[in-house]
């Protein structure tokens, strides 16, 4: 806000044209060039380090979770670095597909962030306070949001609709997720398994993969 109003003040047309040029534009203009430069040089730091926590927790995650829950055993400890490359190259790629639906931070914000995240929230959030919720329901849930995102960012007239009636994708994939997550969890049988011991299982799954990449 204080860079849109700066901008107005001194006619920075590229600034009120495109929101991407906010940032620098305070960098090098506004502030003095000390002040510029730690913040130019805390944004490239922050962009960086956000990049790299994601990746490696993209990775870890498929190392740790998924492909012990799809194959029923860890990954060999010789496996893991080809394994991790193949992850990585998947996830830069995919990262770089869905900067191709998007001409700006906001409209990336708005068209992609807004597709993919809420169904992820809905999952977490339903998850942790409906006891009744199955992991059916959940994978159900992030399906169904990925299915939306994907249709509102490749079908055109699609997105003219939700972008006419909504006003974006984040409020109607929230609610379709939501009810997939409702109806699903409901036609299916609830968990045995008090929470205890779900946290217990799950712990025990994770030393029984420490043990095996031990050995």
């Amino acid at each position: 806000m204080s860079g849109f109003t700066i901008a107005s003040n001194t006619g920075a047309e590229s600034v009120l044209a495109n929101p991407d040029f906010t940032f620098a534009y305070m960098a090098t203009t506004v502030f003095p060039p000390a002040i510029g430069l730690v913040c130019l040089i805390a944004g490239l730091s922050a962009i960086m380090s956000s990049a790299d926590s994601d990746a490696i927790a993209g990775v870890t995650t498929f190392l740790t979770d998924v492909y012990a829950l799809i194959f029923k055993k860890p990954v060999a400890d010789e496996e893991i670095p080809k394994y991790s490359r193949i992850i990585l190259v998947i996830m830069l790629v995919g990262a770089f597909g869905m900067t191709i639906f998007a001409n700006d931070i906001m409209s990336y914000i708005n068209n992609v962030i807004g597709s993919f995240t809420p169904g992820m929230a809905v999952a977490l959030l339903v998850g942790r306070f409906w006891k009744r919720a199955t992991w059916q329901g959940g994978i159900a849930t992030m399906a169904s949001g990925i299915v939306f995102g994907v249709i509102y960012l490749v079908y055109q007239p699609f997105n003219a609709w939700v972008t006419e009636v909504f006003k974006g994708p984040a409020l109607p994939v929230t609610i379709v997720t939501f009810v997939f997550c409702i109806v699903v969890s409901l036609l299916t049988p609830p968990s045995t398994h008090t929470e205890e011991e779900r946290v217990a299982l799950v712990m025990a799954e994770r030393n029984q993969e420490k043990t095996a990449s031990v050995r």
